[in-house]
């Protein structure tokens, strides 16, 4: 809901707009209701990464010899391997400056995004208002900082609603004659 009404103020607005998400159907109707451009980004979750993981960790260790074997014969497509999931995502980093994540469960999808665009170098707002996420967002801030990338997460909290508040509640007084606020 909330990825809709920012996608709508931003194309009101005439800013580019590369709609993104993890939902095909959801992206098509609105790419075609604000006549956008659109990408699907599947994005590995925690819980699916670390499953992933866990699998591998399964798999026997190759001994030396099968190690040589696999490094140098060429293989074959795998048609039942799993997507490359960072693959999508970079490719559709590579198309804007800003990321805005309006995606939640802000636990599956920030970290995710927001290391994806510190890798590539893009700036991150999200709008989520969940604490253990803001706490792991911040422990990338140091990682963000090295590469000149903004994370900016929370922008969607009560202080940026109030500020709102106060700013439209002003433009309401001076149109009715109010002077300069004190």
């Amino acid at each position: 809901y909330t990825g809709r009404l920012l996608a709508q103020a931003a194309k009101k607005r005439g800013l580019p707009v590369l709609l993104g998400g993890r939902h095909r159907d959801r992206l098509e109707s609105l790419a075609r209701e604000l006549e956008l451009p659109f990408r699907v980004l599947p994005l590995e979750t925690p819980a699916e990464r670390q499953f992933r993981l866990d699998e591998d960790a399964r798999r026997p260790i190759p001994d030396a010899d099968e190690l040589k074997r696999l490094a140098t014969e060429p293989r074959p497509a795998d048609p039942t391997a799993a997507p490359d999931l960072n693959g999508a995502l970079y490719a559709a980093l590579a198309e804007v400056d800003i990321v805005l994540n309006a995606a939640g469960p802000f636990g599956e999808t920030a970290v995710p995004l927001a290391r994806a665009c510190i890798k590539k170098n893009k700036h991150y707002v999200d709008i989520c208002g969940e604490f253990d996420v803001l706490r792991e967002l911040k422990e990338l801030h140091g990682f963000a900082k090295q590469h000149g990338t903004l994370l900016v997460p929370g922008a969607g909290l009560t202080v940026l609603a109030s500020d709102c508040l106060v700013r439209d509640a002003v433009a309401w007084a001076k149109a009715r004659g109010m002077k300069e606020p004190h």
